[in-house]
């Protein structure tokens, strides 16, 4: 599972690498996808072959699949149409607002 997110960051990324480093421009990004590691190790990976030391941080825990049964149990509905949830998801996910990817940043990421 090397990919599951957008591979078009790490382009859009490779020619301004350098920059972003030079000029201290923080990179704030959703674009992990479902796999948010192999996003950040495939960014670490393209600034390390660009010779730019950078801190990738990742925000994880919005994943709910593995609360799944105790959300059903609750009754919980389907936000657009008010009917129970699927049986079958392929993914649950919370907002987890800006906390934190501040602290994140505050951290010292520097995407």
């Amino acid at each position: 599972p090397d990919l599951g997110y957008t591979p078009d960051f790490l382009q859009s990324l490779k020619p301004v690498l350098k920059e972003i480093k030079q000029k201290g421009i923080r990179v704030v990004a959703n674009a992990g996808g479902v796999n948010l590691q192999a996003c950040a190790q495939a960014l670490r990976k393209l600034a390390a072959d660009e010779g730019v030391q950078l801190s990738v941080a990742t925000v994880t825990g919005d994943d709910l699949m593995n609360k799944l049964q105790d959300i059903q149990a609750l009754g919980v509905k389907e936000m657009d149409s008010g009917l129970p949830l699927p049986p079958a998801l392929y993914s649950m996910n919370a907002y987890l607002g800006a906390f934190p990817i501040a602290e994140a940043l505050n951290l010292g990421a520097d995407v």
